[in-house]
């Protein structure tokens, strides 16, 4: 049983590996293009409050969690398609419809200089409908209801979508498309063994 899990821990390995440079290589080729703005006109005046960018970094945390929380083997696998299919949905959407989140400028301040080098080096504001990091967290957390307060998750999951808006990452029809694709591919391997 354990090294089927330490196979199954390489292949989550291995497909973060892959989900980063296919990633990476549509945010190249987002570079340039025409895009969609999905702000709402409300939405400018939303404030950046630099601090939810801790929030918001916990949603890697969140999203890894599960490979080292889930037991069984079926249950890795399980996760593994999940966010495999989600991964390959968003990145066919990022391509047809190119969205960007348009991002204010001219914070000081420590908590603002890591979200600079947040926005310019880590998640570029290209491709963000759906949002990953709100489709993934919430599939993960699902997926470890079993082994954590589903509340707690739930609430974690929250927060990160209102520190998405608040760090300038995502609009809210980012967040909501995310639940929606998170949800409607939890409901589509619901019953997979």
């Amino acid at each position: 049983m354990k090294k089927n899990k330490k196979d199954y821990l390489v292949k989550g390995i291995l497909f973060f590996a892959v989900f980063l440079l296919t990633y990476t290589v549509i945010n190249i080729l987002s570079l340039g293009r025409a895009y969609f703005y999905f702000g709402m006109p409300f939405e400018v005046k939303i404030p950046v409050i630099p601090l939810f960018l801790i929030i918001y970094a916990s949603s890697y945390l969140l999203i890894a969690m599960p490979f080292f929380v889930l037991k069984r083997k079926n249950e890795i696998r399980k996760l593994i398609y999940i966010y495999s299919f989600i991964a390959a949905i968003s990145f066919v959407i990022f391509l047809i419809i190119p969205a960007k989140v348009v991002r204010p400028a001219g914070f000081e301040g420590f908590m603002a200089g890591l979200l600079n080098l947040f926005w310019g080096y880590i998640d570029l504001p290209y491709n963000t409908m759906p949002s990953l990091h709100i489709s993934l967290s919430l599939a993960g957390a699902y997926l470890m209801r079993k082994y954590f307060n589903f509340a707690f998750l739930l609430v974690w999951v929250f927060l990160i979508a209102v520190s998405a808006l608040l760090i300038k990452q995502h609009y809210i029809l980012d967040i909501i498309t995310g639940l929606i694709l998170s949800i409607l591919v939890i409901f589509l391997f619901r019953k997979w063994k």
